[in-house]
């Protein structure tokens, strides 16, 4: 399918486009040569053809740079074992940091193919980030519809000054957060809870960052707020990868 796209777009022959294709790819296995050396790899899944169908992306990363290792469709177990099918034991040994979200099928493969995969596996900051941001935005749209009832519409079009880094909100955005977080509101309590979480990947320690969740992890289970609390609990049940990083 993409080989035909590129025929039409560069008008070319689909013999000259396969043959452009095999070049590159044997160009990029030929600067990559045989591994000796610790690497690192960070699995991620691309939506394609309108996002009702997946693939799987390995990239790797050492001394020589970062790149797309391999490709799989799907983003399942199998999709995720297949690319680990193709490198060599050798290869899978010298697997140091695996960077990946916390997405269940990845994981098990993950703990299929790679030794002591509990110890490598660190799960995304920005894919954490987007499971707490979507708990945040689920409490001011639960309490934005309790508000409609009354007649208050303070929290309409306010989704984005909740979730996107405080550094990138407009000036506009800035003056609506100060007014409002003064204001006795869940959602503040839920932004509040969320920026706080976010002070764990600065932690110097292990030991400190496993001191600092204990504590938020009680904040956010006191909360009251069932999108927050629901967070807290899935990141305690995958806690390790959260303390890898």
């Amino acid at each position: 399918m993409a080989t035909s796209k590129a025929t039409k777009l560069l008008q070319i022959s689909w013999d000259e486009a396969d043959g452009t294709k095999q070049r590159a790819v044997s160009r990029g296995l030929g600067r990559k040569g045989t591994r000796k050396d610790s690497f690192q790899i960070g699995i991620d899944e691309k939506s394609f053809e309108s996002g009702h169908n997946y693939m799987t992306i390995l990239v790797a990363g050492d001394q020589k740079g970062v790149y797309i290792e391999d490709i799989e469709k799907g983003r399942s177990e199998g999709s995720l074992g297949n690319i680990f099918d193709r490198l060599s034991d050798s290869e899978k040994s010298l697997i140091r940091p695996v960077n990946v979200d916390m997405w269940d099928p990845y994981r098990k493969s993950i703990r299929n193919n790679i030794e002591n995969a509990d110890d490598k596996i660190v799960f995304d900051k920005f894919h954490i980030v987007g499971h707490l941001n979507k708990a945040v935005d689920e409490v001011r749209k639960k309490e934005s519809q309790e508000f409609s009832k009354i007649g208050k519409d303070s929290l309409k079009k306010t989704k984005y000054i909740w979730i996107k880094n405080t550094e990138n909100l407009t000036e506009n955005q800035v003056c609506c957060l100060n007014e409002l977080s003064h204001e006795n509101l869940k959602t503040v309590r839920a932004w509040r809870i969320k920026e706080s979480f976010k002070k764990i990947w600065l932690c110097d320690s292990r030991e400190d960052a496993q001191q600092y969740f204990k504590q938020w992890y009680g904040w956010a289970r006191r909360s009251k707020l069932e999108p927050i609390k629901k967070f807290a609990k899935m990141i305690k049940g995958r806690l390790k990868g959260v303390m890898n990083y």
